[in-house]
């Protein structure tokens, strides 16, 4: 998956705003005066992983999707009723 932001501080909130264990660390990062730390760092990252060739930021992530669901119980005691298939989709470029 391509991801594109205008600028690297777009790209920086994206990936906090949209990172669930970011999300829940920022009130402690912040209490021990580390978030600016964790900011900097994804910004080293953002310029390492970007793919632009000129204006504007492009990150290429690879995502594991996994779908989970439960099938009919036909299964005996102490077995799992619920399935899980994973598919790792093509690398870009």
């Amino acid at each position: 998956m391509r991801l594109s932001f205008a600028d690297g501080t777009q790209a920086r909130r994206f990936l906090i705003e949209t990172a669930g264990h970011v999300l829940s660390e920022r009130p402690r990062l912040e209490h021990e005066g580390r978030w600016t730390d964790l900011e900097g760092d994804l910004d080293r990252l953002i310029r390492e992983r970007n793919g632009a060739d000129g204006r504007g930021v492009q990150l290429d992530c690879e995502y594991l999707l996994v779908l989970a669901a439960h099938e009919p119980r036909l299964v005996g005691p102490g077995e799992p009723d619920c399935v899980t298939r994973a598919a790792r989709p093509e690398p870009l470029g």
